[in-house]
């Protein structure tokens, strides 16, 4: 009897270590799949890593700048020399520093996409595809340029604060484009598609300035 307690003991052993041993495989195979999938995985995009060779900034508006500069400023808005000063205006608010994982963004680039954007109103896919920039990164870093750009030109964005000098604005668009009883026109580009452009100048300071009579319009 106890020999045959025994066998029975033993083949229920060798059992339970085959099915600890299956399940240890299961789970060793479970790890080395996932392990095979992440190594597929790009941190930066073949297409993107190629954006120093290939992408606009470092290939068409240099050449643009050498030999065509009038496709350069239509394409910026702006000369090589204006945008170089600007950049120098704009660069201290939006470097990013470099980290163990990716080289940060120019501001060069971010400066000529937004340009772009603002001065044409391209579809950001197409922009995305022309300087090998994530639509989701322009699209983070649109905001922050268009406010630098703001703050770097502060001192040049002047408005009216009197109705003298109102006037003389009106006298202008009447005296040089027939346009009489006017004092300026207003253009804007939306960035955040969600929000119309009702609700952006109801919020506006603009709007606030209207309300109260701060502007000092005749």
């Amino acid at each position: 009897m106890s020999r045959a307690r025994s066998s029975r003991n033993q083949k229920k052993l060798r059992r339970g270590i085959a099915l600890i041993s299956h399940g240890l495989l299961h789970e060793v195979n479970a790890m080395l799949s996932t392990r095979k999938r992440a190594q597929r995985r790009w941190w930066v995009k073949p297409w993107v890593s190629r954006r120093t060779k290939l992408g606009a900034s470092s290939t068409l508006l240099r050449e643009w700048a050498k030999e065509n500069p009038e496709v350069y400023r239509n394409h910026l808005r702006m000369t090589e020399e204006q945008f170089a000063y600007l950049l120098d205006k704009v660069t201290p608010f939006i470097s990013k520093k470099d980290t163990w994982f990716r080289e940060a963004l120019s501001p060069k680039i971010k400066l000529q996409m937004t340009l772009r954007y603002l001065a044409t109103g391209d579809n950001i896919g197409t922009l995305s595809a022309l300087y090998r920039i994530p639509r989701s990164t322009f699209s983070r870093f649109l905001p922050e340029v268009c406010k630098a750009i703001y703050n770097a030109l502060a001192d040049f964005i002047m408005v009216p604060n009197t109705v003298e000098s109102w006037e003389n604005v009106m006298r202008d668009y009447e005296t040089l484009w027939n346009f009489p009883n006017v004092c300026g026109a207003m253009d804007g580009k939306h960035v955040n598609g969600r929000v119309n452009d009702a609700a952006v100048f109801a919020k506006s300071t603009f709007n606030e300035a209207l309300q109260n009579n701060s502007l000092n319009i005749p």
